[in-house]
């Protein structure tokens, strides 16, 4: 029995001890030892510094930033201050998460728009890539569907289908080929720091991407059949 109780014992502080804030090892005032024992209350620690942080990141340059600061210290102090049970600081940790996390989830929609670093404009680029990659895959689909329902629509009049969709796929192949090695030339022998190249590179695949998806996307399918 004295056994099983150890085991049991180590358990429960395992459980407790878990994912523990790293500020916990300085934890000098009874609310704050109240948190840290608390595997609850310090996940919710965790989950509201998470927002707080990703939400002055978004704010760099912006003169909320200071302002977001200043009322996050008004409210440790609050916490700090008030005599507060449990359930307390849950209802006082939710309120703060609840009023953070709109503007943090707004601000991140829009990042992009005001990259704050190297690092973060990079990853921006990134998935412009990726978005711009598939936004064309689909459009081209699109227009092939396009082509093979009007010129099945007026086969007596219009040129070999099958032929000239199996000519515009090795057209569409060629062209991606060119867009790449186009974009590699761009970059090539830089020696730019911080993923410089890179982003260029990434740039200006999404920009070539984006000039191929309006010209399937304004194509004239009659006219092109005619020729």
């Amino acid at each position: 029995m004295i056994k099983i109780y150890s085991i049991t014992g180590l358990l429960l502080f395992s459980q407790m001890s878990y994912g523990l804030p790293l500020w916990c090892k300085k934890a000098s005032l009874s609310v704050e030892k109240l948190i840290c024992s608390d595997n609850e209350l310090a996940k919710l620690d965790d989950k509201l510094n998470k927002i707080y942080s990703g939400l002055r990141f978004e704010l760099i340059g912006d003169k909320k930033h200071s302002l977001v600061q200043v009322e996050q210290r008004a409210w440790l102090e609050k916490r700090n201050n008030k005599i507060c049970d449990k359930n307390c600081l849950i209802l006082m940790y939710q309120t703060r998460i609840d009023e953070l996390a709109p503007l943090f989830a707004e601000l991140k929609k829009t990042s992009c728009d005001r990259p704050k670093t190297t690092n973060h404009l990079s990853d921006c680029e990134w998935n412009k890539l990726k978005r711009t990659n598939l936004r064309l895959e689909t459009v081209f689909q699109n227009y092939l569907e396009k082509v093979e329902s009007y010129g099945t629509k007026y086969s007596s009049t219009y040129i070999v289908l099958p032929d000239f969709i199996a000519a515009k796929k090795e057209t569409f192949t060629a062209w991606k080929k060119f867009r790449d090695k186009k974009c590699y030339e761009v970059v090539a022998g830089s020696t730019a720091a911080n993923g410089s190249s890179v982003i260029n590179k990434n740039v200006c695949l999404s920009y070539l991407n984006q000039q191929r998806i309006k010209y399937y996307t304004e194509i004239d399918i009659g006219k092109e059949l005619k020729r």
